[in-house]
């Protein structure tokens, strides 16, 4: 849950950062095109002026013109070298094609023109499109360079020169005859201060227009058009984000949709009876626990019905000898008239049936164990009272064999967090099988390695083949040279030890004992952490 909350906060801020990556580059490369369209029709004639303004001039008088220029155009205008500029091969083709170049830079847009006499020079404005002011500041510098064109030329020629321009512009460019420009007394008494007088239609369209000198003709500019893309950059914005969204989502969603198509697959297979089916699992993935639950129930699962058909397999091979020995007593039974034949005959049924008893306990504990997920409970147990309870019973058991135990390292007072139930099966089954085995000689010591503790039992019987040690823990798994039933007994005790030390997360083992026959190895961890919170518990309470 919380690799997939990271995970979620990353792709967030992932998204964030190529939204801003896609509006203030990806939009631009989008925009560059139709901006740079527009620049070029509305510019175009005022760089036609201001080429001629500066034509056939020396780098002095250049320079001295361009103060004059810049002193018209309310935004900056620059005369300067291409080489400080630092164009791509994209700009400075367009710039040698006599083409507009444009840039955003700190939310301003630069526009760029190749001197026309001059490859090194180029003509830099800093513009700012969104106010009706800049607007007008805009075209002001286009009013200066037409004017420039009509002083000291007689007022019945303007219209003439007027007229020749306008090819040169990618817009309207009017000259009104006195009064023939209809305004209200605000817009007049505007335009008769010189001012430049900008009137917006509607959302997208404007005029600009402003009188002549101190004549009574008025210079109209356009009407200026927003392009299409202009009037739509909310919905183009807009879409970016949301394609954003949906791409980053795309690429977090997919390996989960991978990961998930891999969990069906397997467990379509699982159920059609692949049991060995597994979910390639990556500690990386954001189904990395539910792979992981799953090829752990998958595991689980096989190995129930492995196991229960190994139990089945094994119930009906060990059912089948007692109750073919209590049939033929019964049907000797039915044949004699003898007495002593019959007691005989009756006391071999009762030796069948607990035999048949024993097995059945035997089989329910190992069915309980191996199915359940936890079958175990743990109480606090006090150990040296425990393991000389439990050794104390076996000592009847011992016969005329030599039982020894002993502690080693284990305090009087020291408590474990256990199942005392059943770790004296353990200890039961452990040391019966020992006796069972045992020439002279069974030796017990429960001590302390470390954080663990160690249960060893050993004998002097004739020990276990190394290549067999595993194989006997398995349920119904007996010696191949086992001597006979009454020593190998049905093969489950071993299987039942495995089972509830592995539910006290601890591990047996077969070696080869100093006495000469098997020793048994029981390891399993030192639990105080769970005492102390019980005693905690206790005294809260």
């Amino acid at each position: 849950m919380i690799r997939l909350l990271v995970t979620l906060n990353v792709m967030l801020i992932i998204v964030a950062v190529l939204y801003t990556f896609a509006v203030n580059t990806t939009l631009n490369t989008i925009l560059r095109a139709p901006i740079e369209e527009n620049y070029q029709q509305r510019g175009r004639g005022s760089m036609q002026l201001l080429n001629e303004s500066v034509a056939g001039l020396d780098d002095r008088e250049r320079q001295k013109k361009l103060v004059e220029l810049q002193k018209q155009f309310v935004y900056p205008l620059n005369l300067r070298r291409l080489s400080t500029f630092g164009f791509n091969k994209y700009e400075r083709e367009r710039l040698l094609q006599g083409l507009i170049v444009w840039r955003d830079i700190e939310d301003a847009d630069h526009v760029y023109a190749k001197l026309a006499d001059n490859d090194e020079w180029v003509w830099e404005f800093a513009l700012d499109l969104p106010k009706v002011l800049d607007e007008a500041n805009t075209s002001a510098g286009t009013f200066y360079l037409l004017q420039q064109q009509l002083v000291g030329k007689p007022e019945q020629e303007w219209q003439a020169i007027i007229a020749k321009r306008q090819p040169q512009f990618g817009f309207p460019v009017i000259l009104h005859k006195p009064g023939a420009v209809t305004l209200s007394e605000t817009e007049q008494q505007q335009l008769d201060s010189g001012e430049i007088l900008v009137i917006i239609h509607d959302e997208y369209t404007e005029t600009h227009y402003q009188r002549v000198g101190d004549s009574e003709y008025v210079l109209q500019l356009g009407t200026f058009e927003t392009p299409a893309i202009g009037r739509n950059i909310n919905l183009i914005v807009f879409g970016v984000f949301v394609l954003t969204i949906l791409l980053a989502s795309f690429f977090w969603l997919l390996p989960m949709w991978r990961n998930l198509m891999q969990i069906k697959v397997a467990a379509e297979a699982f159920g059609d009876g692949e049991y060995d089916t597994r979910v390639p699992h990556h500690k990386r993935s954001r189904l990395a626990v539910v792979t992981q639950a799953f090829n752990a129930m998958a595991e689980r699962t096989q190995h129930s019905i492995r196991a229960q058909k190994e139990l089945t397999g094994a119930v009906s091979h060990e059912l089948r000898t007692p109750v073919a020995r209590m049939r033929f007593s019964l049907d000797m039974l039915a044949a004699t008239d003898n007495d002593e034949d019959r007691q005989r005959y009756i006391s071999n049924m009762n030796q069948d049936i607990d035999e048949l008893n024993d097995l059945l306990e035997e089989m329910l504990t190992y069915a309980r164990l191996d199915q359940s997920a936890d079958p175990i409970t743990m109480s606090n147990t006090l150990l040296t009272s425990w393991f000389s309870s439990v050794m104390g019973s076996l000592e009847r058991l011992a016969d005329k064999k030599n039982l020894i135990w002993r502690q080693e390292g284990i305090t009087e007072h020291e408590r474990t967090m256990m199942s005392s139930v059943m770790m004296n099966r353990v200890v039961n089954n452990l040391v019966q099988n020992a006796l069972r085995f045992a020439e002279n000689r069974v030796e017990v010591v429960l001590s302390k390695d470390g954080n663990d503790y160690l249960l060893r039992v050993d004998d002097d019987g004739p020990g276990i083949p190394e290549a067999e040690r595993g194989r006997l823990f398995e349920a119904f798994a007996i010696q191949d040279d086992s001597r006979n039933k009454a020593l190998s007994g049905f093969g489950l005790g071993l299987a039942i030890v495995k089972r509830i030390i592995e539910g006290h997360h601890g591990q047996v083992s077969i070696e080869t004992a100093e006495l000469g026959g098997a020793q048994f190895l029981v390891r399993w961890r030192v639990n105080n952490e769970m005492i102390t919170r019980s005693n905690s518990n206790s005294h809260g309470e």
